[in-house]
């Protein structure tokens, strides 16, 4: 839980960055911007490992998945 609060705290300063303002004012209107992270994202890639899987995906799949949207996500 208190991995979940440091998220939520974080979340503000996180939207700060140079690179999230530029990809907020590169996203057209009709353009489908991309989803934050859920609170079951964010405590996994914390490593809380009370999510060790979530709907059948293991751990590390769903963390090799977020990497790769990440990735996918700069590259843009």
């Amino acid at each position: 839980m208190r991995h979940l609060l440091l998220a939520f705290a974080l979340l503000p300063a996180c939207t700060s960055f140079p690179q999230v303002d530029a990809a907020k004012s590169s996203l057209s209107a009709d353009a489908v911007a991309p989803a934050l992270l859920t609170a079951e994202e964010l405590a996994l890639l914390m490593g809380d490992p009370a999510l060790a899987e979530v709907a059948g995906e293991t751990a590390a799949a769903r963390a090799a998945r977020l990497r790769a949207r990440a990735d996918a996500l700069r590259a843009q």
